[in-house]
């Protein structure tokens, strides 16, 4: 798997493709974007309630823990089981191991969450 750095392009991938869920961007004033996850409406269009749009903003999946713990959780309910390390080869990185991902080396426990996720996913399309 490529390495993608922490932030909102792995925040955006986390969303799509472990939690199911689309990413609108939107401008607001002073030219600042702002990621904000859709949910459906019956006609399957995605939509955007503004009164609740703050409950709707993107999670910060690779840099919060309580975020990142939403992955862990979520995956484990389908079985997975997870292991973590910062002591692989060095204590700078963090790694991440589900039973089936060897490892995956991130710069924070989120990071590496984040990657282990997404490459359990890939491997495990049917």
């Amino acid at each position: 798997m490529e390495h993608i750095n922490p932030g909102r392009k792995l925040d955006i991938l986390i969303a799509k493709e472990i939690f199911g869920t689309e990413v609108i961007h939107l401008n607001q004033r002073g030219g600042h974007r702002i990621d904000y996850v859709a949910a459906n409406n019956e006609y399957n269009n995605p939509i955007i309630s503004m009164d609740m749009v703050d409950g709707w903003r993107l999670k910060r999946y690779s840099t919060n823990i309580e975020d990142a713990w939403e992955i862990v959780e979520k995956l484990g309910k389908q079985g997975v089981q997870w292991r973590f390390s910062n002591k692989a080869f060095s204590n700078t990185y963090w790694w991440a191991y589900t039973e089936d991902v060897m490892g995956v080396q991130g710069e924070t426990i989120m990071h590496a969450i984040c990657l282990a996720a997404l490459q359990h996913m890939r491997e495990n399309k049917t």
